[in-house]
């Protein structure tokens, strides 16, 4: 039940996934002790009818964080579903080159590439002259991707590399045998969620002749701040 609610199977009950994990341990409980009652013959068959089901309160609070609801949601699914963090870096993404999980897998072999992703697999190896590298696969947009991280650039990278954080990785597209791609990391950086700022520009009236042209270069240049027009 626990890892339904972590995944948003309960989410239409009009209860955010916090307030019913806090009452969780009480709903199980109450259904352990009538589960009891019923295997002493304290109800009969005939009064089962006339029991009334069991009250409980589910406290009302604030839903986890983003990020907690996507740890939540890689715990129980292993991937991301409503709580995807990777949204918020869309537009980042299309203005700084960035690939996804699609566009990699159509790369050539030794393409320099960069791409955001949440570290979901580590797996450590240690080379024949006692090196140790990792192999490790991120959760990025539309898909995993996997990533090879050798000795020499692991030295620098190794307190970055952690389950559950968002880096942007840079390095160098490699083919295997089966043709599938990895990517053999040469750097990575924390990355955090894009500010937005609400911008506010004042015309004189709607009638302004500048307001045709204004409404134009909004549209031609979307982005992620929201845009207000105010009328004097």
């Amino acid at each position: 039940v626990e890892a339904m609610i972590k995944s948003g199977c309960f989410d239409n009950l009009n209860s955010t996934r916090k307030d019913m994990l806090e009452a969780l341990d009480r709903i199980l409980a109450e259904v352990a002790t009538d589960a009891r009652r019923e295997i002493s013959g304290q109800i009969g068959f005939f009064d089962i009818t006339d029991i009334a089901p069991p009250q409980i309160i589910i406290p009302k609070t604030q839903e986890f964080d983003k990020e907690t609801l996507a740890a939540f949601e890689r715990e129980a699914l292993g991937f991301c579903v409503t709580a995807n963090p990777l949204l918020d870096f869309v537009e980042y993404s299309k203005k700084n080159g960035c690939a996804t999980a699609d566009s990699v897998s159509e790369m050539s072999d030794g393409e320099y590439v960069k791409i955001i992703g949440v570290v979901s697999k580590i797996k450590k190896k240690q080379t024949k002259s006692g090196d140790m590298m990792q192999f490790v696969t991120i959760e990025a947009l539309y898909g995993n991707v996997n990533l090879i991280i050798f000795p020499k650039a692991l030295i620098k990278l190794f307190p970055l590399i952690k389950e559950g954080t968002t880096l942007l990785f840079s390095g160098r597209a490699s083919i295997k045998d089966d043709e599938s791609v990895e990517i053999i990391v040469n750097d990575a950086s924390p990355i955090k969620k894009p500010e937005t700022h609400s911008i506010y520009l004042k015309l004189e009236s709607k009638q302004s002749e500048k307001l045709n042209e204004i409404i134009k270069i909004i549209i031609e240049n979307r982005g992620e701040s929201p845009v207000f027009l105010c009328f004097a």
